[in-house]
């Protein structure tokens, strides 16, 4: 299996978001089942699931973020330099230029590490269970659902890079750009930190 299958559709008073991604490099593989689902009333469920390591990352709106069966809560970090970065750049050239250039600007020393999972889906679980302690991506954000509820019911922080927080029930679009952290004063120094280096938004030239 490669390449990556997504859907989405409405049932009574739910909408379902399923997606199957397998992401392939060389000798490794990360294959992900999710399922992500708003209904009406504004209940949410989230599900992620990691066949390689058995892992099945679950969150309720209201009710917390759970590694298999047992709750997770990210930590509190405090700045950019005690922070371990998770960056996801896309295929396209005008969104992965900024990713990259933003991997490159957070590198230490601005940072403690910095690595590409090779799936934004993952990198979000990575950060709601303490792995990583910031994530951002441009473009593909509208198929993020389930990790972006998993990280706020674990107590991240999802938005923008205009700092707007970011809409679980919103259709994303293709070039948006995604950020995520534990809510504290990193988030907005990460914001500010990528603006200076011209990697939060696509590139347009």
């Amino acid at each position: 299996l490669r390449g990556a299958m997504s859907a989405k559709s409405s049932v009574g008073d739910w909408v379902w978001a399923v997606e199957r991604l397998d992401s392939i490099t060389r000798s490794d593989s990360i294959v992900i089942s999710l399922v992500a689902c708003a209904p009406s009333n504004g209940r949410q469920v989230s599900v992620i699931y990691d066949p390689f390591r058995d892992e099945l990352f679950s969150a309720v709106s209201g009710s917390g973020a759970e590694l298999n069966g047992r709750r997770i809560q990210m930590p509190q970090v405090a700045s950019l330099s005690e922070a371990c970065v998770s960056v996801e750049p896309t295929a396209e050239a005008m969104l992965a230029r900024p990713c990259l250039q933003g991997l490159y600007a957070l590198s230490p020393p601005a940072t403690r590490s910095v690595r590409i999972l090779g799936s934004a889906t993952l990198s979000l679980a990575w950060l709601a269970c303490g792995r990583v302690d910031v994530f951002y991506t441009i473009g593909n954000t509208d198929e993020l659902d389930a990790g972006v509820l998993l990280v706020r019911e674990a107590g991240g922080h999802v938005t923008d890079a205009e700092g707007h927080v970011w809409g679980m029930t919103t259709i994303g679009s293709s070039d948006a750009s995604l950020f995520a952290t534990n809510g504290g004063s990193i988030h907005s120094e990460l914001l500010e930190f990528l603006k200076e280096a011209g990697a939060a938004t696509p590139d347009t030239s």
